[in-house]
C-alpha cells in the first residue's frame, strides 16, 4: 500500500543464455529453469529480489574467481554497459606476527559475502572475516583493486557482486515477512528496495541491448562476451473500472535488474510495471498478458495487441482504452511471458529428434522448408561430414541413449563429458576446445528448432 493507496506490483523475468552476443528471441531459455536457478544455484541464503520498483538499475553476479592454472591472486572484473567493477580475489591468508602470510595458490574461490571483510560482530557484513583480527586471523579473499588491506586494523568496506540482505544497513531498512504487504511512504519506495552495492547501478534503467564482459568467472572461457537479449517486454490488464467496465490497459515497464551466473552463462533480466488496485487481493484485475517484442522491430500498435487479446478472451473485454502510463510509484505479480520460449529438454529428442536429425544430416529433409536458419545449416553440413568419418548411425545414437538411460544418465553427453572424452586430442591444440564447446553449444541452439519443427508436425 502506498499513502493509503493498494498498487499491485508485477514483476517478470527471462533467463537467458550468455553464449552470443546476437539480439533475438532463441537466446530465451525454457523458464523452469529460471526456478531450477533460485532454488538450487542461488539457494536460500542470497536474497533474491523484493519485486518492487527500484531507483535504478542494478546488476547482480553469483559465481567464483576461475583460474585455469594455481594463482595466489586474480583480477576478476565485471561490466555491463558503461558500469565496470574490477576486484581482487586472493587465496587463503591468515595474520602473523609478521603481517600478513602468502595467498595459498587456488583455482577457484567463490565470490560471496564470505570471503569479503567481515565478521560475526560487523554490521555490515556479520558472514565475512578479518575483522577485529588478532595473530592467525583468516583475511577476507576479496579485495578492492588498488585498495587493499594493508594493516591488521584496517576495516574496509566488504567487497561483493551480490545484493545485500534486507536486515543489514546497507539496505537502510528490514523487510520482516516478504509475504507481508509492504506499507511505505511514496518518495521512500526506489531507494529501498536498490540492493546492489553502489559500484553495481546504472544511469537510469536497462534499454535491453547493452553489453556484458566479465572476465576469470567461468571454469574454460577467460572472457565471457555477450550482450542483453534486445527485447522490449509488452505489458497489458485487464481491469475493472470505477464504472463496473472491463478495460484493456497497457503500462510501461522498466527493466531495473540483471542477474549473471557466469560459469552457467545465464543471465537473467527483471522487469517491473505497477498498477493501483482496488484491495489487497487485486480482485479488479481478471488478466496479465504479456508479448516480447525484438528491439530492433518497430513497437507493434496499441490496437494488435488488443485484437490478439480479444481473440483469446472474445467478448469479455467490453472496452479498450489507448496506453496508460504507469507511475514508478505504483508498484508489481509473476506471470510467465507467454510463447517466449518453447520448452526443451534432451530426454523429448530421444525417438522422434534422433529420426529427424538423422533425415537432415542424410538431406533427406529440405533445410529451408522447415525454418532453419544459416548456422544451423551450416552446423547441419559440418555434422554430416563428422557422422560419416565416425561410421555413426541412427540405429548407434539410439543405441547410446538406451545405454546411458540404463546407467540413469542424461540422454545427451554434457559438454564437459564430450571435451574429457577428446581430451588427448585437445592437449596439442588448446585452442580446439573453445572450438568444440561452441560447437555443442551451437547443437543445442540445433535441437532447440528440430524440437519446435517436432512438435509443429505433431499438431502440439
Amino acid at each position: 500500500m502506498i499513502n493509503n493507496q493498494h498498487v499491485l506490483s508485477i514483476n517478470l523475468a527471462t533467463i537467458f543464455s550468455l553464449h552470443t552476443e546476437e539480439m533475438n528471441l532463441d537466446r530465451l531459455l525454457e523458464i523452469d529453469k529460471l526456478q531450477a536457478v533460485i532454488d538450487n544455484v542461488i539457494g536460500d541464503q542470497v536474497f533474491w529480489d523484493a519485486a518492487v520498483p527500484k531507483e535504478v538499475g542494478e546488476f547482480f553476479v553469483h559465481g567464483s574467481a576461475y583460474s585455469a592454472l594455481p594463482v595466489q591472486n586474480l583480477v576478476v572484473s565485471v561490466g555491463v554497459g558503461n558500469t565496470f567493477k574490477e576486484v581482487m580475489v586472493f587465496g587463503d591468508r591468515t595474520w602473523k606476527e609478521s603481517g600478513m602470510s602468502e595467498p595459498i595458490r587456488f583455482k577457484t574461490i567463490p565470490i560471496n559475502f564470505n570471503n569479503a571483510f567481515g565478521g560475526s560482530d560487523y554490521k555490515l557484513n556479520p558472514l565475512g572475516k578479518g575483522h577485529l583480527a588478532v595473530t592467525g586471523t583468516n583475511l577476507p579473499n576479496i579485495e578492492l583493486l588498488d585498495n587493499y588491506i594493508a594493516s591488521i586494523n584496517d576495516t574496509p568496506h566488504p567487497i561483493c557482486f551480490e545484493p545485500y540482505p534486507p536486515s543489514w544497513p546497507q539496505r537502510n531498512f528490514e523487510l520482516n515477512d516478504p509475504k507481508d504487504p509492504i506499507i511505505l511512504e511514496t518518495d521512500n519506495i526506489p531507494k529501498y528496495f536498490n540492493a546492489a552495492p553502489n559500484d553495481q547501478f546504472i544511469s537510469g534503467y536497462y534499454n535491453g541491448d547493452e553489453t556484458i564482459e566479465i572476465k576469470n568467472m567461468h571454469p574454460f572461457i577467460h572472457t565471457i562476451k555477450s550482450t542483453l537479449p534486445g527485447l522490449r517486454l509488452r505489458l497489458f490488464v485487464l481491469q475493472m473500472n470505477v464504472n463496473g467496465e472491463n478495460t484493456f490497459r497497457e503500462l510501461s515497464v522498466i527493466t531495473d535488474t540483471l542477474w549473471l551466473l557466469p560459469n552457467l552463462e545465464y543471465g537473467v533480466i527483471m522487469y517491473k510495471s505497477t498498477l493501483p488496485v482496488a484491495n489487497m487481493e487485486a480482485t479488479d484485475v481478471s488478466s496479465i498478458y504479456t508479448a516480447l517484442e525484438l528491439l530492433t522491430d518497430p513497437p507493434k500498435p496499441f490496437e494488435y495487441y488488443s485484437n490478439q487479446f480479444q481473440q483469446i478472451i472474445s467478448g469479455y473485454a467490453k472496452t479498450i482504452d489507448k496506453p496508460e502510463e504507469s507511475s514508478m510509484h505504483d508498484l508489481y505479480s509473476h506471470k510467465d511471458i507467454e510463447d517466449s520460449k518453447l520448452s526443451v529438454d534432451n530426454d523429448t529428442l530421444e525417438e522422434n529428434g534422433i529420426t529427424e536429425f538423422f533425415k537432415l544430416t542424410s538431406r533427406e529433409a529440405n533445410l529451408d522448408s522447415i525454418g532453419l536458419n544459416d548456422s544451423a545449416k551450416n552446423l547441419i553440413n559440418q555434422l554430416s561430414s563428422a557422422l560419416k568419418q565416425f561410421q555413426i548411425n541412427e540405429e548407434t545414437a539410439k543405441n547410446m541413449i538406451r545405454d546411458r538411460k540404463e546407467k540413469g544418465l542424461p540422454p545427451s553427453l554434457s559438454e564437459d563429458e564430450v571435451v574429457n572424452n577428446l581430451k588427448e586430442y585437445l592437449e596439442d591444440n588448446p585452442d580446439m576446445e573453445g572450438k568444440v564447446r561452441k560447437s555443442i553449444r551451437d547443437l543445442h541452439e540445433l535441437k532447440v528448432q528440430m524440437l519446435r519443427n517436432i512438435k509443429k508436425s505433431h499438431g502440439k
